[in-house]
């Protein structure tokens, strides 16, 4: 009777850590998912980094800025006679 018990008992471990490989399996699968999941998103948001800087590169040029004034504000380039000097009074 107690070597009926011992076999159940050996043969309920072995179920069990069987048991527990399939959860660890499954757990490597799932994270393995997130972990491709989260890669992607990392180099979807460096290249969007990397549009912002060129965007604000682009935006950061004289030329573009000029343009901008010129036909959006209107702005008119300043001639010589235009322009105020300012002395320094001793």
């Amino acid at each position: 009777m107690k070597r009926i018990t011992f076999i159940g008992f050996i043969i309920s471990i072995h179920l069990l850590f069987i048991l527990l490989e399939i959860v660890k399996q499954n757990q490597l699968a799932q994270l393995s998912y997130t972990h491709q999941r989260l890669l992607n998103r990392l180099q979807e948001l460096q290249k969007q980094e990397q549009q912002l800087i060129h965007q604000l590169e682009e935006e950061h040029n004289f030329d573009t800025i000029q343009e901008f004034a010129q036909t959006n504000l209107q702005f008119k380039p300043q001639t010589l006679k235009q322009t105020k000097v300012a002395y320094a009074r001793n």
